[in-house]
């Protein structure tokens, strides 16, 4: 909107998400074909046009273009939906499995999800080495492609007949660290390569990536999960979900190598003065006079002490 208040219709619009997640649950309950279907699919796609008219051309858009710019940020935010749409089907289809094929009472089914988030824990610890030694970009793509390994691992084993401690029990204490590994260098990009402030806003897109493109894949997993299970029974229909979501989680991780390639790798290092010199220049563009009268200040004196420095030496 043009206001300076809320951006209302960009609000209202960004519902298509909902409809679009509506659909496909519509799709599996009455068909793709259904009356129910093609309305919610049609009023997604009004809604998502509109959407995206209004950020085009209001002067107070809910959501920036600049922020969708960066190759890196845009980046992560596809990679976080594989990995949070991944995990959600992982929960979903792990439960669905113990309890209706293996028989498994409701209380039994949540103390064996435990070591998945005790593994996810200790991948939060795990992360921040990873990223020092091996970069954002390959940690990503290392931990999603192993991850898929495990939902891949699950999936055969799942459809063969074996049980929880075979089939889910390896799975879990890997993919909830590779899970963690992964998430952890993503929400640092996103918020590290976003202007001081713009980093909010950053941070609420990633977010808005994570929960509704995450639960677009999840409801793409139980969908195909659902009509594979109609057709050959529960196992070959948990299978199913969990190959699709390693499928996802393979895809994401080409999306990060090609994506979130680190600037050290291929860039010197800046030094501060250069980059306080970097932030004169977009305070500049941005026609913010204070922030570029204090930069400067700052500037001469980073240049006074380096010629002091230099003096005595």
């Amino acid at each position: 909107g043009g206001g300076g208040g809320l951006d209302w219709v960009g609000a209202a619009s960004a519902a298509g998400l909902a409809l679009l997640i509506m659909a496909l649950v519509r799709a599996e309950q009455d068909g793709p074909a259904s009356a129910s279907t093609l309305a919610s699919l049609a009023g997604a796609a009004l809604l998502l046009a509109a959407f995206a008219a209004t950020q085009l051309k209001g002067r107070r858009p809910l959501l920036p273009l600049r922020l969708v710019g960066s190759t890196r940020v845009m980046g992560a935010n596809l990679a976080i939906v594989a990995n949070a749409g991944a995990f959600g089907g992982t929960v979903v289809l792990s439960t669905l499995f113990m309890q209706r094929v293996l028989g498994m009472s409701a209380l039994e089914t949540g103390v064996a999800l435990v070591p998945l988030a005790l593994s996810a824990l200790g991948g939060g610890f795990l992360a921040p080495r990873l990223i020092d030694r091996l970069g954002t970009a390959r940690t990503v793509a290392l931990s999603l492609v192993a991850t898929a390994g495990c939902l891949g691992w699950t999936a055969a084993l799942a459809g063969s007949g074996f049980g929880y401690w075979a089939t889910l029990f390896p799975a879990y204490c890997v993919a909830g660290c590779t899970f963690a590994t992964a998430a952890v260098p993503l929400t640092a990009t996103v918020v590290g390569d976003a202007r001081a402030r713009e980093r909010g806003l950053a941070a609420g897109l990633f977010q808005t990536f994570t929960h509704v493109g995450g639960a677009l894949v999840l409801a793409i997993l139980v969908v195909a999960a659902a009509a594979r299970t109609d057709a050959a029974g529960e196992r070959a229909g948990i299978e199913a979900g969990f190959a699709l979501a390693a499928v996802f989680l393979l895809v994401g991780a080409a999306v990060a190598l090609r994506l979130l390639r680190d600037p050290h790798l291929h860039l010197r290092p800046m030094s501060v003065l250069e980059q306080v010199q970097s932030d004169v220049k977009d305070a500049m563009k941005a026609g913010e006079r204070e922030r570029v009268h204090a930069l400067r200040l700052i500037v001469s004196e980073l240049q006074k002490a380096a010629k002091d420095d230099g003096g005595d030496e």
